[in-house]
This record gives C-alpha cells, structure tokens and sequence, in this order.
C-alpha cells in the first residue's frame, strides 16, 4: 500500500510519493488482468453466492491457467524489466526542486507579493496579434 498523509500533512515527503508512484504502476497490471478475468469470467464479476466462497481460490486458479493458456498477455507499451530497474534507483533520489525551495524559503504562505507593470520587467517578450 503506499503511505498516506497523516494529521495536519498537506504532501507526502519525496520518498513516499516516489515509493506511491511505483506502487500505482505495479498495481496497474494486477488491476487490468483482474478486470479482465471479471470480463471473462461472468461468475467472477458479480456477488459470489457463499457456498463458492471456500472454492474461491480454486476458481481463480483455474482462470489463471485458463488465461494463461488462451488469451495474450497484458502489454505496457513502454514499460520494461529495464524501466522498473530505473524506477527502484530512482525512488530514493532527492527532490531537487523541494529541496531549492525549502532552502530559499519559497513556500506559498511565505510568499510577498508585489504589483509590477511592463516598465519593471525590461526583457518581458510583448507579443503583437499579426
């Protein structure tokens, strides 16, 4: 499960919200093919009367196989041993942004604002409707 925010928390700290991205992109392909096996299998989609409830395991495994056998795996476009690979070394990088702003005090609430005009802004572009 990813983290969660906890009292008073607005955002997630960095290694959190990386370790919740990749958690999402796992759970994406358990999703699909679960979805998949609800639309192949009618008896799976709806409410499982409560005598089936101890085969329940049995029954997923037959579709497991039966899946397996007949129908084509899932595919990502995109999406490799080799990408996951990045993704897990990635996770416990730094945010580099997160870190700018906290150590130049840039966080909204801090922030001051002030009215400026054309004339305060030398190389602002001026863009012409032609």
């Amino acid at each position: 499960m990813p983290g969660s925010l906890v009292a008073n928390q607005r955002q997630l700290k960095t290694e959190q919200a990386n370790q919740a991205r990749l958690i999402t992109i796992q759970n994406w392909i358990v999703g699909s093919r679960n979805g998949h096996i609800k639309s192949v299998f009618k008896f799976l989609d709806g409410v499982i009367p409560r005598a089936h409830v101890l085969n329940l395991k049995d029954f997923y495994s037959i579709t497991g196989v039966l899946i397996n056998k007949y129908h084509e795996p899932i595919r990502m476009d995109g999406k490799t041993p080799e990408l996951a690979e990045i993704l897990k070394n990635r996770m416990n990088e730094t945010n580099i942004l997160q870190e700018y702003v906290t150590r130049e005090n840039l966080k909204r609430r801090n922030a001051t604002w002030i009215r400026i005009n054309e004339n305060d802004i030398q190389e602002f572009p001026i863009l012409h409707m032609e």
